[in-house]
């Protein structure tokens, strides 16, 4: 988008217009009649050339003397366009030309002097974007889910979501794994898999909506893993002292969480006793 610029552009203290009302126009000669006035117009106005007043020299003289007046600039910029004949300097600066111009100076000669405004500049900015063609904002969802899991474990990912526009907001999933359960309000992913349910489930996608835009979260995959196994779980206390000539006898209690037939071993088993692999 451009903003349209139009500068009628007064030469301020030094551009003068005529009293009595009759003053000339552009291109047009003074008379000595004309009675030499400083004038100064806003941005917009129309610049009056009657007369030239030079610093330090008497209006009345340079009234006398003044011939046609004809316009010169000095860093005219690139979009613009400048009139001689009336010193209006007019364009429209597109997106590009967005910044601050170089110093700009009119100059008016009317053939025995000069008078000039500037150096100036113009500040051209971009025009704000209007409500109807502002984007729509989307929602935000975050959060980096587990990647494996035990089996005979709970698993729960929850991701955190928000609505820039303040709309509440519903989630979904695709690829849920089949021993999992999610709840669509908060984005929850839970669940234990089973022995049975080894191996990867991939392609999970979990997004978030308010009704108007939704955003995915990165896609990923749980991989459902064999617990370790489980090592028996030995007890007993074994008596420390025996007297000679005397049995001596320990069996330790022994269980399995897997449910297995234990075996035992020793290691610096007395000379004198004997050890049962079995019991």
């Amino acid at each position: 988008m451009t903003h349209r610029l139009f500068l009628g552009l007064v030469l301020a203290a030094t551009l003068a217009a005529c009293s009595s009302g009759g003053g000339g126009t552009a291109g047009v000669p003074a008379t000595a009649s004309d009675a030499a006035t400083t004038q100064a117009e806003g941005v917009a106005g129309t610049v009056r050339t009657d007369v030239i007043i030079l610093q330090g020299v008497p209006p009345a003289t340079v009234a006398a003397n003044s011939g046609t007046v004809t316009f010169t600039i000095t860093g005219l910029p690139a979009w613009a366009s400048f009139n001689a004949d009336d010193g209006s300097l007019s364009g429209t600066p597109g997106t590009a030309n967005v910044g601050v111009t170089a110093p700009i100076t009119i100059t008016a000669h009317n053939g025995i002097g000069t008078g000039s405004v500037g150096p100036f500049t113009i500040v051209i900015s971009a025009e704000p974007i209007p409500p109807s063609t502002k984007p729509s904002y989307v929602p935000v969802i975050s959060g980096i889910p587990a990647g494996d899991v035990i089996a005979g474990q709970a698993y729960s990912f929850k991701p955190e979501a928000s609505d820039p526009a303040g709309l509440p907001v519903v989630f979904s999933i695709i690829n849920r794994p089949s021993w999992a359960t999610f709840n669509v309000a908060t984005g929850q992913l839970s669940g234990t898999p089973s022995a049975a349910q080894l191996g990867i489930f991939p392609a999970i996608t979990i997004s978030v909506s308010d009704g108007t835009a939704s955003t995915e979260l990165a896609t990923f995959a749980i991989d459902v893993i064999a617990p370790a196994a489980a090592a028996p779980v030995l007890g007993g206390t074994a008596s420390t002292s025996v007297i000679a000539g005397h049995a001596y006898r320990f069996q330790p209690t022994v269980t399995d969480p897997a449910g297995l037939t234990p075996t035992f071993s020793i290691a610096h088993s007395p000379d004198w006793a004997s050890f049962d692999n079995a019991s």
